[in-house]
């Protein structure tokens, strides 16, 4: 949790010693935030769930972003612009969202990114855990339109 400085007019306030305690806080969530991004990058998702996932994202949820964004994750997924996110994993799939949402203003691109996270999740708690329950819900989602051909129907390619 981020905390304002409330020593400003005081005398004995020393600016080195309150930035020292800010670095050392931040510097503690670093360890589980790296741990959940290779968890991101270890974990493959299909074909069919990525499409799945980019399709609820935009269409059946209220995700704040433009429609027309869609295909720019799509396109960012399928053929990404650095060999890092070649690999069809959680990691490039959420990498893809938030590269198409920098092309909206600061305040749009804050509440697409929130909404993103917040959308899917009972958790509720991080995007990682999110496009993770998605995947999970795309594939058995799919294992469910395969039995009894209902749902969109997408090109696998």
């Amino acid at each position: 949790m981020i905390r304002p400085v409330l020593a400003k007019h005081s005398k004995h306030f020393s600016l080195q010693n309150a930035l020292s305690i800010g670095v050392d806080q931040m510097q503690r969530n670093f360890e589980p935030m790296r741990r959940q991004v290779e968890e991101w990058r270890s974990r493959q998702i299909s074909t069919v769930a990525a499409k799945l996932i980019i399709y609820q994202a935009f269409v059946e949820s209220d995700l704040d972003a433009p429609k027309h964004l869609a295909r720019q994750v799509h396109d960012l997924y399928f053929r990404p612009v650095h060999p890092e996110f070649e690999p069809r994993t959680l990691w490039s799939l959420s990498t893809a969202f938030t590269s198409a949402f920098k092309e909206l203003d600061p305040m749009p691109q804050f509440k697409a990114t929130s909404k993103l996270a917040a959308s899917y999740s009972p958790y509720r708690h991080n995007l990682a855990t999110c496009l993770a329950d998605l995947a999970t819900e795309a594939v058995d989602g799919a294992r469910y339109h395969a039995e009894d051909g209902t749902g969109p129907q997408f090109h696998v390619g």
